[in-house]
């Protein structure tokens, strides 16, 4: 890990059983990564 804190959020629109739920910089790494939007992106709320 790189030691920076990830941004957590309690009102993560994720599909649980997301192991990324509530870490947006996770989420939109691994998502940005396979080419895709996460749902934040997709229901405009980042």
């Amino acid at each position: 890990m790189n030691g920076k804190k990830t941004e957590k959020k309690a009102d993560c629109p994720c599909t649980w059983p997301c192991e990324r739920h509530g870490d947006c910089d996770a989420c939109k790494a691994y998502h940005h990564g396979q080419g895709q939007k996460t749902a934040c992106e997709k229901l405009n709320r980042d």
